[in-house]
């Protein structure tokens, strides 16, 4: 709401500062790296799903501020949906789908009863759980998608980061940072 009514001063005093301050603390020499020091400090847990299941987990970012810049990107926070491997060690819940009188539905494996009878039951999804830290430093199938051109975070973080250039170019422009002190 703030951003609407007073754009170039959230920009100069708001997310300038964030931004510099957020790209100040990821910097690296190597471009990968310095992705992943973003993906650690902006998404240190992340959570992706494969396959069918009833719900599936929105990765937030660490700031109220940085949610508030997506929107302005138009990237609102990201399921992964069958974007990534399945990893059996992150595995957080599994789903079944069972089959029952030619009616199937999907369910959680821990509400799954033996005792009831169903024609068919398999398994059809996981919801998965990670820490970035435990994977960057892999040479897993999981880091290798999370490092493609295409990946969402890898796209958020590309534009997050050309909107920061051109807000600190329009801010050049427009006058410098920092309070202009008026004769009253």
């Amino acid at each position: 709401m703030l951003y609407d009514m007073a754009e170039e001063r959230v920009e100069r005093f708001i997310f300038i500062p964030f931004l510099e301050d957020l790209f100040s603390r990821c910097r690296a020499d190597d471009p990968t790296e310095e992705y992943w020091n973003f993906l650690e400090t902006v998404y240190p847990e992340m959570h992706y799903t494969v396959g069918d299941v009833h719900y599936s987990y929105t990765n937030e970012p660490f700031s109220y501020i940085y949610e508030t810049i997506l929107k302005k990107l138009g990237c609102e926070r990201k399921q992964l949906i069958n974007v990534l491997p399945y990893v059996e060690e992150y595995e957080r819940e599994r789903y079944l789908r069972v089959e029952q009188d030619g009616e199937s539905e999907i369910i959680a494996s821990e509400d799954y009863d033996e005792r009831d009878e169903y024609d068919e039951v398999e398994e059809c999804g996981h919801n998965c759980t990670f820490m970035i830290e435990d994977v960057r430093g892999t040479k897993s199938a999981l880091k290798r998608k999370m490092e493609e051109r295409h990946f969402p975070y890898m796209i958020e973080y590309t534009e997050v980061k050309k909107l920061y250039s051109e807000m600190k170019q329009r801010d050049a422009i427009t006058g410098k940072r920092g309070w202009v002190k008026r004769k009253v």
